[in-house]
């Protein structure tokens, strides 16, 4: 199915390394620029009727008329343009997640493709389950693929496809019916935002096969690294004052362990809004002071990434 080209490295990660991000965009693309519209979403429906149960599942293989009948496949695919050039992707890319669901349990699976004139081949998946999720909160959630390494062609497209059970026709010699993981088989509705919290990240070499990155990898607003000049910081949120609502901007300059907390005047932790890693990037959150039933007053927001911790004030009024 693929050709192979040797390539080694005597460190990790290999030296001359960028990234590219793809925001998940309108339209069904993939896109370097982000959406501009905050609370635009799609729906990754799961459907699930009949009382089918994980046994039957499994012994159908997850196939045959019992289990295509009780159970609904669904998809939501993304495509790049056409690759300007060769694009050789090393290590492990990361999707970074903007979601809330209707349910207590909710998935999230994602299949890498390679898209040419000819064939469409899996590259690579990322799968997440939400086990401690309240429904109709929404959540950040960065997502790692299994680590792979792939020279995507100049011309063909990259795809994303969401879907709520991961099978592929390249499984079929392995995994014959069965998916990748196990489905959730609980009836629920999963937005997935596309906002500019809800992107495709791609580590690749700069030296590509191509002769080198110097340009554009898609097209004339996509450079070497659109993570590198990222500043770690907290932007005042917006209102303030507010009742209930606000929104907490922050950026994190480098791939760590992130937390963004909710204090009171005496020191007393109110919510924990992040606790993830966190690849560079800008990311927003909103704060819904009446989930957490807390009084007028002043309140201070602290983000930790690593070594750096920024805080600011933020002011309730009811």
């Amino acid at each position: 199915m693929w050709s192979f080209t040797h390539d080694s490295s005597y460190v990790w990660p290999p030296t001359n390394m960028a990234s590219i991000k793809y925001y998940f965009n309108t339209g069904n693309k993939l896109t370097t620029s982000p959406s501009t519209n905050y609370n635009t979403y799609v729906t990754l429906n799961n459907t699930v009727t009949g009382g089918l149960t994980m046994q039957t599942a499994v012994d159908e293989e997850f196939t045959g008329s019992t289990f295509t009948s009780q159970f609904k496949k669904a998809t939501i695919t993304f495509d790049t343009d056409p690759l300007t050039r060769n694009l050789k992707m090393l290590g492990t890319p990361i999707i970074s997640l903007d979601y809330a669901s209707n349910v207590n349990l909710c998935q999230y699976n994602f299949q890498m493709y390679e898209v040419s004139a000819k064939s469409t081949k899996l590259v690579t998946r990322f799968n997440y389950t939400d086990r401690k999720y309240t429904a109709n909160t929404r959540k950040f959630k960065s997502i790692n693929a299994i680590s792979h390494s792939h020279i995507f062609q100049k011309g063909n497209k990259i795809r994303i496809i969401v879907t709520n059970l991961d099978t592929a026709p390249d499984d079929v010699n392995f995994l014959a019916t069965n998916p990748h993981v196990l489905p959730v088989l609980t009836n629920g509705s999963h937005k997935m935002y596309l906002s500019n919290n809800s992107f495709l990240y791609i580590p690749f070499k700069a030296d590509s096969i191509s002769g080198g990155i110097a340009g554009n990898m898609l097209d004339t607003k996509a450079g070497n690294d659109n993570t590198k000049n990222i500043k770690f910081g907290l932007t005042k949120n917006f209102p303030n004052p507010f009742n209930p609502k606000t929104v907490i901007e922050y950026s994190i300059s480098q791939n760590s362990f992130v937390t963004l907390k909710i204090y009171d005047l005496t020191g007393r932790e109110i919510a924990t809004l992040v606790n993830e890693q966190k690849m560079p990037g800008d990311y927003s959150i909103n704060f819904d002071a009446s989930t957490y039933h807390i009084s007028s007053g002043i309140y201070f927001y602290k983000l930790v990434s690593g070594k750096n911790v920024d805080i600011k004030k933020m002011s309730v009024i009811k």
